[in-house]
């Protein structure tokens, strides 16, 4: 071996002409991959947390951009282009990986932080037959292995002798250490081969079992395999080595890789394709989900007391609204006066300057909050969709009502033969735009989703052929493009699917305390899934349903302005100017009755509703984006007959955040990892979660022994007082709850959604 290659082979080079191949050697035979069905999960760190101290150990500094240099005499050398390779170029041999989750994984090392990864460049070549229809994944995975972005190129793009790929990624920025992974898909009669070269001994290549790192199973030594995977960042302009990016710009940039990382997440991971739907995105193959979900809802306050009052009550944070003194007239739609609405497009939703896409970004937000959003602000579709629900309500069955949607977000309802334009409920003979999405509860024509049930229902098809013109896709930016088909995949609902994203959009876990529960019959169908643990799964589906926002987006990049606790100062700032009401130092409130729906971060926006349980999942998608390590705790005190309150723990600066703010309360602050209650019935860490009201019926994600080590963990940071949650209902000591963990551990199974 070549001893002046042995040191680690980052080439920073200035970019004048094109980087070559040199060339591959004859390949080593292809292994056979052991075939084994069925798709592999994506990778997911171990939710183990620091271990115990008496005090609370640092978290990993967080992989968004690091502060850039700001001093003139403190440059860098300008670069117009970066490649970090750990290969001389040469291929000495080649593996083909595939199935079971095997692929090849390389660690990269960026010279300069933070970088930006514009290009991914594999040395590959094809084998045998029946490869032309197959696709090869390649991922991004931050330091933690958290899929920070994902894309699919079929096998085709590689050629028969091996030779260099270009992948263009869209500028995916990383603050530390990071991984390319490469699944092939290979299969033993053909497929893709990545080339490795033996120059130098290997310190950053790896191999994978089920999409996860693991020992090292190829016949060839593991110090003679350096992948031939490289990545490549693009021009560095002088100014962006001086200032820091523009926050705006930032902000785009977190927010479409978390756009893509939930979309490669939901693939294997259920709870992220439900994200979506509790999202409430146009951008699903099933919107019709939405309509049902608001009928649900809708019968719910229309067949119970006392929700006129609470249609009426416009103040947030009114007594009447926890639903204990619930009486009078339940609501309908002869009280909503039409013609109060104010008339926006979706980017008004949110503030200037926050990160929009300009298509994946509008949605259709619960009915539940567009009749009681803050300066009855609402969009064409939203008050198309109330104005359909009216006519319902009045008699109008489904299949005579159709909501018609245009590129440009005019609006329309179809309604018996007749049109009538949403925004001033009008009659019109034809149609101000181009219809790209027209449906009801039973029937979608949805060309850029690939929805046509034209065939099976009549009207729809008449509706289609009547109004759709040549255009019938909306105007995508460059990354919505890549990005809408796989909206498309993995929104797909079959059978008992659709009810969980019915649950999902609703984002109601059935209140036990209404005499007409039309929700109860979506959770009865999971009885021995669901049943138990509905509302906690309803907590980890919008907390997941928050990486979409652009919302989250923006406060993270607001967070990178900044150092230390002053951090978190920061986000709670931006995020409390608009959630909370005006003149309230925390975000807190209720639409309609205390537990009747949950909310998202949009609908806190949008509304200033929302109860300490939304609070908490808006505020720790934002941290979970940033990588800022927390913990999601509930804790409640039976004997006080006190109410449960959700909050979270960030031990990097030892704070409690609550209802948006950062918590400074004399006790609390840098005291306590609890607020004011210490019976544990919730918790949730690194995307694992546990139900452990009471701990003897314990669920979850987070397998019990997990959940032992989080609490002796957060116990031994200010020894608070950590209770479990029994019969009775009684809080109970912290040894009972370790004991009665330990002995559920070999019983339990993983709480995973069909």
């Amino acid at each position: 071996m070549n001893h002046l290659h042995t040191v680690v082979m980052i080439i920073i080079t200035v970019i004048v002409g094109v980087i070559g191949f040199f060339g591959c050697a004859q390949e080593a035979p292809v292994p056979p991959p052991a075939p084994v069905p069925g798709p592999a999960p994506a990778p997911t760190p171990s939710p183990t947390p620091p271990a115990p101290s008496p005090a609370p150990a640092p978290a990993p500094a967080p992989t968004r951009p690091t502060p850039l240099v700001e001093k003139e005499d403190q440059l860098p050398p300008v670069v117009e282009n970066i490649e970090i390779k750990y290969d001389d170029g040469t291929s000495d041999a080649s593996w083909a990986l595939g199935m079971r989750g095997k692929g090849h994984v390389v660690h990269f090392s960026p010279p300069v932080l933070p970088f930006r990864i514009d290009a991914i460049k594999i040395c590959g070549s094809l084998y045998g037959t029946g490869y032309e229809e197959m696709l090869a994944e390649i991922e991004v995975w931050d330091e933690n292995f958290n899929v920070l972005y994902n894309c699919e190129k079929p096998h085709s793009t590689f050629s028969q002798e091996p030779d260099w790929v270009t992948i263009d990624t869209p500028g995916v920025i990383v603050g530390g250490d990071f991984y390319i992974f490469v699944f092939t898909n290979s299969l033993k009669e053909g497929g893709l081969k990545v080339h490795y070269d033996s120059s130098v001994a290997n310190t950053h290549s790896e191999v994978t079992l089920e999409r996860k790192i693991t020992d090292w199973y190829l016949t060839t030594p593991k110090e003679e395999v350096n992948w031939m995977i490289r990545v490549v960042q693009g021009s560095v302009l002088p100014s962006t080595l001086t200032v820091k990016p523009m926050v705006e710009e930032l902000a785009m940039e977190i927010h479409q890789n978390a756009v893509s990382m939930v979309l490669a997440k939901a693939k294997a991971d259920n709870y992220y394709k439900y994200g979506i739907y509790a999202a409430r995105v146009l951008a699903v193959k099933h919107p019709e989900m939405y309509l049902k979900a608001d009928d649900l809802f809708l019968k719910t306050i229309q067949t119970n007391t006392g929700f006129k009052k609470s249609y009426e009550i416009e103040d947030v944070h009114s007594g009447y609204l926890t639903g204990k003194e619930m009486a009078g007239p339940s609501f309908s739609f002869d009280y909503v006066d039409f013609a109060k609405y104010a008339i926006i497009e979706s980017v008004k939703l949110y503030p200037e300057h926050y990160p929009v896409l300009p298509y994946m970004d509008r949605r259709l937000l619960s009915v539940a909050s567009t009749l009681k959003s803050v300066g009855d602000r609402i969009t064409q579709l939203e008050k198309a969709e109330q104005y359909y629900f009216a006519l319902k309500e009045k008699g109008t069955t489904v299949d005579r009502l159709y909501l018609v949607y245009c590129d440009n977000e005019n609006s329309y309802l179809y309604h018996q033969g007749e049109l009538i334009h949403s925004k001033d409920l009008q009659k019109v003979d034809k149609i101000d735009g181009n219809p790209i999405l027209i449906f009801n509860e039973q029937s979608v024509w949805y060309p850029l989703m690939g929805r046509d049930d034209t065939s099976k229902d009549a009207t729809l098809s008449q509706i289609v052929e009547s109004y759709a013109t040549g255009v019938v896709v909306p105007n995508l930016s460059d990354f919505e493009a890549q990005v809408a088909e796989r909206f498309g995949e993995v929104t797909q609902l079959e059978g008992l699917a659709q009810d969980v994203a019915i649950a999902a959009a609703a984002r109601s876990w059935d209140c036990e305390r209404l005499k007409n529960r039309p929700f109860r019959p979506i959770w009865e169908k999971f009885t021995d899934i669901l049943w138990p643990a509905r509302e906690s799964t309803v907590r980890e589906l919008i907390k997941d349903a928050n990486y979409l926002s652009p919302i989250v987006a923006y406060l993270c990049a607001i967070g990178e302005e900044h150092d230390g606790e002053a951090k978190i100062d920061a986000i709670c700032d931006e995020y409390l100017k608009h959630a909370a009401t005006p003149g309230w130092d925390m975000a807190h409130g209720h639409l309609w009755m205390c537990t009747i729906m949950e909310y998202t971060v949009e609908d806190s926006h949008y509304t200033h509703g929302g109860h300490c349980v939304v609070q908490a999942a808006n505020i720790q998608a934002c941290l979970d984006l940033s990588d800022i390590d927390n913990y999601r705790i509930q804790a409640k005190v039976f004997e006080l007959q006190s109410s449960a309150h959700d909050h979270v723990y960030i031990p990097e600066y030892d704070v409690i955040v609550d209802n948006g703010r950062l918590n400074r309360t004399p006790r609390v602050y840098h005291k306590s990892v609890l607020c004011t209650r210490n019976g544990v019935t919730f918790l949730q860490h690194r995307s694992k979660w546990a139900s452990l009201f009471p701990m003897e019926r314990y669920c979850g994600t987070l397998s019990p022994l997990e959940a032992v080590e989080i609490l002796k963990y957060l116990k031994s940071v200010h020894n608070d007082d950590l209770r479990g949650t029994t019969f009775g209902p009684k809080t109970t000591s912290f040894e009972a709850l370790m004991e009665e963990l330990e002995a559920q551990q070999g019983h339990w199974k993983p709480l995973e959604l069909p």
